[in-house]
Parts: C-alpha cells; structure tokens; sequence
C-alpha cells in the first residue's frame, strides 16, 4: 500500500477499533449460545416442563376449567417472550458495531491525533469520507449478523424468517446508526470521549422526554402499550432514506469539523 492510500486509512480505522469488534463479536457469540441452548431446552429440556407447570397451575395437582383458565393462551405467551429474547437479544448485540466510529472519534481526540493529522496529505474530503465509509461498513456486518442468527433460529424452529421480522432488524439497524452518527460527532466537536457520550446521552433523554410529553395521554384514557413492531412496519419504507441520509450527515458534519481545524 502506498503512504496515505485510501486503503492504508482504512485499515488504520479498523486497527483502532479491533478491540471494539472483537467485544461485539464475543457479545453476540455468548448470546447466540444462550439463545439456542434456551431454544433447545423449551423443546426438549426444563423450561418446556416449566411451561407446562406454570400453565397448568399448582404444578398439575389442579385442574383448571379450561373456560375460565386460558392454559393455551398463557403457554403462546411464554413462547411468545422467550424467542423474543431468543431472536432479539443476540441480533440487538451486533449493534454494538456501530458505535465503533464513536470509539475511533475517542482514541483520536485521546491520543491528540487531529495536531498530526494536518500535517499529512489527506484532505479533511477523504478523512470525512473514510470515516462515512467505516459507519457504512460497520452497519452491513451488524445487519449481515442478524439477519444469519435469526434465519439459523427460524431453521431450528421449524420456521422462514418473516417480512415484520426484517422490518424490525433494518428500522434498528437505522436508528442506531443515527445514534452513532451523532455520538461520532458530538465527540469530535467536543473534542473528548466522556463529552461527547455525555452529550448523546443528554439528547436522547431530551427525544424521549419530548415524545413522552407529545404522547401523553389525557385524564382518563387509557394508556395503550406502544406497538414497536407496528412502528417498525409503519417506518420501514422511510429506512433507506433515514440510514443514508445520517450517513450523508455524517459525512458532512465531518467535513465541516475537520475543515474547521485545518484554520
């Protein structure tokens, strides 16, 4: 590779956040374990027999008229939680991916690497560029991962993997990478890891607190259970735009930044 190749300052981005890669490939092995040992338990170990214990009510010794006690009900929404955890739990890890731009944007402003940086040839178009291209790399591998973990858990089911079940993992896969988007740059214009996270963690609360407000509901009606599965579907064709457009925020904001800097 050539001194300043496009491909030598990849590489450099991925030294950097290795370790970060190799927590979130640990993470997502360790769920991935748990969520098919716990699948092969439900069919064929204790938390089968626990199901039906509970279900069943004093452990069998009661028997319950089944017009007034749902025992087939009761038993879909155990299975109901337990492959949520099984199928959510482990692809929500890959996620962890995304935030290895944030990580990179922290080791850099640590190690006071943007003094350095300008004395190089790199324009802040390429750096910016990388950086967006590294964002983009990071989602694909957490979208690929997922999407492999839950088609591996619907073949040891017995099941295909399902269009609300996609909608749910792109609508996460977008989401957060907007969260990393703004991670990424709250750190950069902060100039510090412990700022910036803490700048993320402030917006997020102030999101939530503005939508919780929004959505309050009035003195005497009921408080409905947010459907995020519906959400999900309801956002699922805006995702392309809501993923690229932050990558095109990102990549801007970046530009700017570093632009900035080199004053």
């Amino acid at each position: 590779m050539k001194k300043g190749s496009f491909a030598g300052q990849l590489y450099r981005e991925f030294y950097l956040a290795r370790k970060s890669y190799i927590t979130g490939l640990i993470m997502f092995a360790a769920w991935a374990v748990f969520g098919w040992l716990t699948l092969v338990s439900f069919r064929y170990g204790n938390i089968g027999k626990l199901v039906d214990y509970i279900a069943a009510g004093n452990g069998g010794n009661v028997a319950l008229d089944p017009e007034i006690f749902d025992y087939e009900g009761l038993q879909q929404k155990i299975k109901s939680v337990l492959f949520l955890y099984l199928k959510g739990f482990p692809a929500l890890m890959t996620l962890s991916f995304l935030f290895s731009g944030a990580d990179i944007a922290g080791k850099d402003e640590l190690s006071t690497w943007q003094r350095y940086a300008k004395c190089t040839p790199v324009t802040p178009a390429r750096r910016a560029a990388i950086k967006t291209l590294m964002n983009f790399i990071a989602a694909a591998a957490a979208f690929v991962l997922s999407i492999g973990y839950i088609s591996f858990i619907d073949v040891l089911i017995g099941e295909s993997i399902t269009y609300r079940e996609i909608t749910v993992l792109v609508s996460a896969v977008s989401a957060v990478t907007v969260l990393a988007v703004v991670a990424q740059v709250y750190i950069r214009f902060f100039r510090g890891m412990d700022k910036g996270m803490l700048a993320l963690i402030v917006t997020v609360i102030a999101v939530e607190f503005a939508a919780f407000s929004l959505n309050t509901p009035k003195l005497g009606e009921n408080v409905a259970d947010i459907d995020f599965i519906g959400l999900c579907e309801e956002i699922f064709p805006f995702t392309p735009i809501i993923f690229f457009g932050a990558l095109a925020v990102d990549f801007g904001l970046m530009y700017a930044l570093y632009k900035r800097r080199e004053k």
